[in-house]
């Protein structure tokens, strides 16, 4: 289950355009909402912070109270990928985190930051790629479909606890995507439809040939207010790169936001 929800913020309006989709998100379910800059010297409240932080944490906090009433501002000290991780420390809370601010904590994905936090954290990820600095950020930003990249190796299914609890509670629909030419993929994919048995939303399976990130990020860029949802393996571990993945392609060239769950506490936002 997810209780909370952390935004992250720099000061940089890219990092800004994670913040309509943590509020749809967090108030569809029903979750504390948090801000969250990271500064590098210990002991810090808000009004010691860079002018463009606090900024920023003022302007996301008067968008989000058009949807939530109690938003929390904290401020966190120290390295910004292990701060980001201990500050969230469980698998209940959700990380929103832009994946291109320019400045300080939000670099791009290839940067160590965000590759840091999706290694080592316990708490499933809300990645918004932000290309336009100058993007206006508009509310609510609203998510009404699902989309759940399968394979037939079991590691997808870390997806499927939070991919079936966001869509329950905002009513969206669902695609199970596979990519592949496996004979298990159908009734490996009727399996997993069983999952989001009961939700009001249509449950659809897809199935594609080619090279898995690009068919998905293809069929999602096909899809109205779509949100991929995605287990990363790699995540919580301590050696080896994340790049290379097919959920590192998808961050990367995705317009639509992602979702990533930690294989080590995959099946805990049920």
């Amino acid at each position: 289950m997810i209780d909370r929800v952390v935004t992250t913020l720099d000061g940089s309006h890219r990092a800004e355009l994670a913040v309509p989709y943590a509020a749809y998100v967090g108030a569809m379910l029903g979750a504390k909402m948090e801000l969250l800059a990271v500064s590098d010297k210990a002991g810090q409240n808000v009004v010691d912070l860079d002018s463009s932080v606090q900024r920023s944490l003022a302007e996301a906090e008067g968008l989000m109270s058009t949807w939530i009433r109690n938003i929390e501002t904290n401020v966190a000290s120290g390295d910004p990928a292990e701060a980001i991780v201990n500050h969230a420390d469980d698998s209940s809370t959700l990380v929103a985190m832009a994946t291109h601010g320019r400045t300080g904590v939000m670099r791009k994905i290839a940067g160590s930051v965000a590759e840091g936090v999706l290694r080592e954290t316990r708490s499933p990820l809300l990645l918004v790629k932000a290309q336009d600095d100058s993007a206006n950020i508009r509310l609510p930003a609203r998510i009404s479909h699902v989309i759940v990249p399968m394979d037939v190796t079991g590691v997808a299914e870390g997806a499927l606890p939070l991919a079936r609890l966001l869509a329950e509670k905002m009513n969206a629909g669902v695609t199970l995507l596979h990519v592949g030419d496996s004979t298990e993929a159908p009734d490996y994919m009727n399996g997993a439809a069983d999952h989001f048995a009961g939700l009001k939303g249509e449950v659809e399976k897809e199935f594609r040939t080619g090279d898995p990130g690009k068919e998905i990020v293809d069929f999602a860029n096909k899809v109205p207010a779509p949100l991929i949802v995605m287990c990363s393996k790699q995540a919580n571990v301590s050696s080896g790169p994340i790049r290379g993945s097919v959920t590192d392609y998808v961050i990367r060239h995705s317009a639509v936001p992602v979702a990533v769950v930690p294989w080590s506490t995959a099946g805990a936002a049920s």
